[in-house]
């Protein structure tokens, strides 16, 4: 009783301690003084009292072996630690008497036999010891097939009849290393060498479950722990902390999620989060999309940049990129990607023998995971190691004569082994982790390998994981361009704090470190720093906007001079240019020209003179010819227009075009427009196939209306038969648009155009020519229909016969007089593809 409880009143006890009062009851007799309210627990699915009730049950002496079982727990190696020695030690040092028997049907039955007064109890070990006991054959454990044996008593109680309780689901699961076996009846070799289990892995809730049955019935049987290591996850909830529920439907439907943003992404997102830390995570659809967005796109794009430039080294000089592990670069970013590729090997290797998917940092205190440790990366070599090097070379395919600022073949194939290197070793270590994406990016990474095509290296999964090389590591440039890379983002967040954009250039930036080692790591970086001046102010200017990260202290002048403002406005002109490039589907090797009117007053003739004088850097950079529009320019094959506003620039607008890049005396990407087509009798393909001229009125295609093509409708003979939207599709490839859905195909058919329908056999257009429009309803006047009559391709092809005896086509060029692979390399191509 207190001050403010009399007598009569109720003190309400936390369920924490009512088990301890309740015994102090039991050893003191107060409950005469007390009325006893029982505490009711409500069933989390159906919100209703959940009802206790005493029943006899069967125990094992879990109290007996606590020292025991604290013992067994410090032989094993968890992950994270804590779980071993603060919760799963506290629950092993309170652990009671397990209640292994519940009153029900289903289960397994426990084996014990008894006399009605249970004066005689007997426990089966095995079914030949129940049939000796009992004088019946038992071919089924289940409940309704033994609750009728019955065993003559051997002290004169008559018979022993089974106990009617059936076995704790969690026993089950406590008994599996032996019931997976079957031991000890069977594979007593084979339980002996494999038990314990090398590791386990389940959510943090099993302290009280798998992990705690586990160890009780090991040490109860052998006096060991029956696993080496564990591996704890935390808890998935949902977005607001609750625990997901599908009565409450508080979560997004998992199989939309891995629609929208692959199962890879789902992958990546759980496991560089807190639940591999033992810890709840609250679940955020957001945080999914994050990762394709900060990490699978510039991850893809490097490797695109790769395959991209592996195809134009093809096209365009005929050499076939094959990857030499033995290469030496000689750029510093180049020996800088290399080094910390290799320091992550290592860092990975090493956590995951292990058994961990996160790190400690014991300087910092901070939490560095091996998978974020892969993340990052992927973002500091994609956007750092490649960008910069994208900038500075693009991977430059030049002429013999190698203009001033171009690199030649030989550091562009260094280049591209640098970024091959990169993305094949980085593609292996993610595979356990995104396993869909890194096979996609290794279908093709395998063939710019110097080894032989077999179904050992089929698949990346085939593949062991990356061993690291010593040799490759340098902690001195690892450290420098870290330090680098600090500045840069501490630059980059005054930049936002003084509303600074990125593309505009600044006057300079001052670095004070406490450290003078780090201005020697800065100065071996100075090949990527425009100007380096040695001068101590006597005040700061008011110019400067400083920021500190840790040691690093950052001063930015952010009072651009009219030139760099200028330069900036000349990057915003090129981002534009890009971002349309991209809209239009264009690939870095399509020569195609840019167009662009500029509008407004004073600001119009500003941007005018900036886009003038800068005219070489934006051609340099966008690798293509950049011309004003005047009222003679032919805009009939454009690809793409768009009119942008520029920013900073009021009222002023840019209107670009692109178009195609008029034929130049390589012929390479010349892009042929449609010839009247004459009837042909040459040889045809073992393949079935369909010439097409490709019609499209002015719209985003990378390639003007007109053109001509041929596709095959099987390949190899008898296979892979197209449907009419992989008809759509190919036709869309070849025109590089991505209106799909608007795509009309036209054939002439007795006499009449008729419109080719999902109801077609597209094989009967085997032979003919066919158009494409985009627009339904009748076929336009204009498009210049083909003639009708059978006709050879209009695309180069050969015809090759593979190992195991099937025909197959490879086309040489499509569209017309657009060369994709060489004739020599046709039968590799067809084996690789089929």
């Amino acid at each position: 009783l207190t001050a403010t409880h009399s007598a009569g009143g109720l003190i309400p006890i936390p369920p924490l301690h009512s088990n301890r009062i309740f015994q102090y009851f039991l050893l003191f007799p107060l409950n005469r003084y007390f009325n006893i309210i029982s505490i009711v627990f409500l069933i989390n699915r159906s919100e209703t009292p959940l009802i206790y009730r005493a029943v006899p049950s069967w125990f094992i002496r879990v109290e007996m072996i606590v020292q025991q079982l604290l013992e067994n727990n410090n032989k094993c190696y968890w992950v994270p630690e804590f779980v071993q020695a603060k919760r799963f030690a506290n629950w092993l040092t309170n652990a009671r008497d397990w209640a292994v028997s519940r009153n029900r049907y289903w289960g397994t039955p426990i084996p014990i036999w008894a006399s009605e007064d249970f004066s005689e109890v007997v426990c089966v070990g095995s079914v030949e010891e129940l049939e000796q006991l009992s004088g019946v054959r038992v071919s089924d454990l289940h409940r309704e097939n033994v609750d009728h044996i019955t065993i003559p008593s051997c002290r004169g109680n008559g018979v022993l009849k089974r106990v009617s309780e059936v076995f704790d689901c969690w026993f089950e699961s406590g008994s599996m290393p032996y019931a997976q076996s079957h031991y000890p009846f069977e594979n007593k070799k084979v339980f002996e060498t494999t038990f314990p289990a090398d590791f386990i892995a389940e959510g943090v809730d099993q302290t009280r479950g798998w992990f705690y049955t586990l160890l009780v019935v090991s040490t109860a049987l052998f006096n060991k722990p029956p696993y080496k290591n564990l591996i704890v996850n935390g808890l998935v909830l949902a977005s607001n902390g609750q625990k997901m529920s599908k009565r409450l439907k508080n979560y997004p439907d998992p199989m939309n999620v891995v629609k929208d943003y692959g199962a890879d992404a789902l992958r990546l997102y759980l496991v560089n989060s807190p639940v591999v830390r033992a810890e709840s995570l609250r679940f955020q659809e957001k945080g999914v999309k994050d990762v394709v967005k900060d990490v699978f796109l510039p991850w893809f794009n490097a490797y695109r940049f790769l395959i991209q430039n592996v195809l134009r080294l093809k096209q365009e000089e005929g050499i076939s990129f094959v990857h030499t592990a033995d290469f030496s670069p000689a750029n510093t970013m180049d020996r800088w990607i290399i080094s910390f590729t290799q320091s992550l090997v290592f860092f990975m290797k090493e956590e995951m023998a292990k058994y961990r998917l996160y790190y400690c940092g014991s300087s910092t205190g901070e939490i560095h995971r091996p998978v974020d440790k892969l993340v990052r990366p992927v973002q500091q070599e994609t956007n750092q190691g490649a960008a910069s090097r994208e900038t500075e070379t693009r991977c430059e395919l030049p002429s013999d004569d190698v203009q001033q600022g171009e690199l030649g073949k030989h550091e562009c194939l260094d280049s591209m082994h640098t970024l091959f290197s990169v993305l094949y070793s980085m593609t292996r270590m993610l595979a356990p982790f995104t396993p869909f994406l890194t096979e996609h990016m290794f279908q093709n990474l395998r063939h710019l390998l110097p080894w032989e095509l077999n179904d050992s290296n089929a698949s990346l999964h085939y593949i062991m994981m990356p061993k690291p090389r010593p040799d490759l590591i340098d902690k001195e440039i690892e450290r420098a361009v870290s330090l680098m890379q600090s500045v840069v983002e501490t630059g980059r967040y005054i930049r936002d704090k003084v509303v600074v954009p990125i593309k505009f250039p600044l006057p300079e930036v001052v670095v004070i470190h406490r450290d003078p080692g780090s201005h020697d790591d800065l100065k071996k970086l100075e090949n990527y720093i425009l100007e380096i001046s040695y001068a101590v102010a006597e005040s700061l200017s008011s110019r400067y906007h400083a920021h500190a990260s840790g040691t690093l202290l950052v001063l930015l002048d952010a009072t651009p001079s009219q030139e760099m403002v200028d330069e900036g406005v000349a990057r915003e002109v090129i981002n534009k240019i890009q971002k349309l490039r991209k809209k239009a589907g264009l690939q870095p090797r399509d020569a195609v020209e840019v167009l662009y009117k500029v509008g407004g007053e004073g600001g119009g003739a500003s941007l005018t003179r900036v886009i003038e004088n800068h005219r070489e850097y934006i051609e340099t950079t966008t690798k293509g010819p950049v011309n004003p529009w005047t009222s003679t320019s032919d805009l009939s094959h454009k690809i793409v227009e768009e009119e942008q506003k520029m920013k900073g620039l009021a009222d002023v607008m840019l209107h670009l075009w692109i178009i195609p890049k008029p034929e130049s005396s390589s012929g390479t990407n010349s892009i042929p427009l449609v010839d009247p087509v004459p009837n042909g009798d040459g040889p045809i393909p073992v393949c079935r196939y369909v010439n097409l001229v490709l019609f499209l009125p002015p719209g985003p295609t990378l390639r003007p209306a007109g053109l001509l093509a041929t596709l095959l409708l099987e390949n190899p003979v008898g296979e892979n038969i197209l449907t009419l939207n992989q008809l759509k599709t190919e036709v869309c490839n070849l025109l590089k648009s991505y209106l799909n859905r608007d795509l009309h195909i036209w054939v002439v058919a007795g006499g009449n155009t008729e419109p080719v329908t999902s109801s077609c056999d597209l094989l009967s257009l085997h032979r003919q020519t066919c158009t494409s429009v985009r627009r339904s309803g009748p076929l336009p006047v204009d498009c210049g229909f083909p003639p009708t009559e059978p006709l050879t391709p209009f695309s180069k092809f050969v015809d090759v016969t593979l190992d195991n005896g099937r025909q197959a086509t490879v086309m040489l060029e499509n569209p017309k007089g657009v060369k994709i692979i060489a004739e020599k390399d046709a039968k590799i191509v067809a084996k690789q593809l089929f």
